[in-house]
C-alpha cells in the first residue's frame, strides 16, 4: 500500500496531537505538585494516575491500529499477491515464536526489591520482564545488522 500525501499529512498531524497531549499530561503530573500520600522517602506526583491512564490509552490505540493495519494489509496483499501475503504471516509467526522462546528462557529466581514491588516478584512477572529484555535486545541487534547490511550493500552498488 503506497503512502499518499493525505495519509502522510494525517499521520503527521496525529503524531503532533499525541505529542502535544502527552506534553500537557506530563506537565500536569510533574509540575502539579505532590499527592497527599507523598512521604519524605517517596515523592508521588499529584496527577500520576492521569499519566498512567494516558499511557494505557496510547498503548491500547497502538495495539488496535497495529492489528487493524495488519489485517488490512494482509487482505490487500492476499488479493494481489497471495504468496507475499503468506510470507508476511511468516514474519508474524516468527515474532510470536521469538516471544515464546524468550519467555521460556526467562528466569524465575526472585530478586530482592522493596516491599512496593513484591507483588511483581512472581515467576510470571519475572519471566515476562526477561522476555521483554531478551526480545528487545535481539530485535535491536537485528536492526543494527540490517542497517549494517544495507550500508554495505549500498557501498558495494556504487
Amino acid at each position: 500500500m503506497a503512502v499518499t500525501s493525505k495519509i502522510s499529512k494525517f499521520s503527521n498531524l496525529l503524531l503532533w496531537v499525541i505529542v502535544l497531549i502527552s506534553m500537557v499530561v506530563f506537565g500536569f503530573a510533574f509540575l502539579g505538585g505532590e499527592a497527599p500520600e507523598s512521604t519524605i522517602e517517596r515523592s508521588v506526583p499529584k496527577y500520576l494516575d492521569f499519566v498512567i491512564y494516558w499511557d494505557y490509552v496510547v498503548f491500547g490505540a497502538a495495539i488496535i491500529a497495529f492489528l487493524f493495519f495488519l489485517v488490512f494489509q494482509f487482505v490487500v496483499n492476499f488479493m494481489d499477491k497471495p504468496k507475499s501475503a503468506i510470507m508476511s504471516l511468516g514474519v508474524l509467526v516468527g515474532f510470536v515464536a521469538l516471544m515464546v522462546i524468550c519467555y521460556s528462557a526467562g528466569s524465575t529466581t526472585p530478586i530482592h526489591v522493596s516491599a512496593d514491588f513484591i507483588a511483581y516478584n512472581t515467576p510470571f512477572w519475572l519471566k515476562t520482564i526477561d522476555m521483554w529484555i531478551f526480545s528487545l535486545t535481539i530485535m535491536m541487534g537485528l536492526c543494527l545488522l540490517a542497517a549494517l547490511a544495507g550500508a554495505i550493500k549500498q557501498a558495494m552498488d556504487r
